[in-house]
């Protein structure tokens, strides 16, 4: 769901609705920057584009400064492309990450279960390692045990993170009402990510399972299929 969790001590000053590498690229999109609903929207919200040649579309950072929580959506250069993707998508990428942080189970399912899970491993590395420097049997078979429930919440947190994804689709998809688009944004991703399955044998099918598991994405065919249950169930 958030690709990264910052914690910044500078002051941030400026708070850009729009990003002039994105109105040049798509000019048609500046009415719905200046748009009431979208100002609404992106309250206390920064957009950045970076240089990055890594197949990255978009993601959300946090930053806690002495000015309070700022939202960042991040794009890479790479996707700020029309021969890539169309207004209307990069309208429903820019809208699905607005949805990550107008969710209101955010910090109850995102950010402090992942912040705990951290912690945890934290505490499960140094009791194994004060185990080992001790060579007590017992430490490092608790160790153990602390490893299994920590995969088992890596697991639940994967799972809630998942489960963001969905929301964030769908208040993309309300916002922009077009599921084409839609669909086509989440196809180029696919494409982006390299995400195509494996050759369907045991191993890779395993791999495949444990992906699934403790993935922070759902597919990209689940999360098609998830919008269109819901533009049959709103039609």
């Amino acid at each position: 769901m958030l690709k990264k969790f910052t914690l910044s001590l500078f002051f941030i000053t400026h708070a850009l609705l729009c990003h002039p590498d994105i109105e040049k690229e798509y000019p048609e999109l500046i009415p719905f920057f200046a748009s009431k609903d979208f100002k609404e929207l992106s309250k206390n919200f920064t957009i950045e584009v970076i240089n990055n040649e890594k197949k990255l579309i978009g993601a959300t950072r946090i930053e806690v400064s002495s000015d309070g929580i700022k939202h960042i959506i991040v794009f890479s250069d790479a996707v700020i492309n029309r021969q890539r993707l169309s207004a209307e998508e990069l309208k429903f990428i820019l809208c699905h990450e607005l949805g990550h942080v107008n969710d209101p189970r955010l910090w109850a399912t995102g950010i402090l279960p992942g912040l705990a899970l951290a912690a945890a491993a934290g505490v499960t590395v140094g009791h194994g390692a004060y185990g080992l420097v001790n060579r007590s049997p017992y430490i490092l078979l608790r160790t153990c045990k602390m490893a299994g429930l920590l995969v088992a919440g890596l697991a639940a947190v994967q799972y809630l993170s998942r489960q963001g994804e969905y929301f964030a689709d769908e208040f993309g998809l309300k916002v922009t009402g077009n599921l084409d688009a839609a669909i086509a944004a989440l196809q180029e991703r696919k494409l982006l990510e390299n995400s195509d399955s494996d050759n369907e044998n045991a191993i890779n099918l395993f791999r495949a399972f444990l992906r699934t598991l403790f993935a922070d994405h759902p597919t990209e065919e689940n999360r098609i299929e998830n919008l269109k249950k819901m533009k049959e169930k709103n039609a």
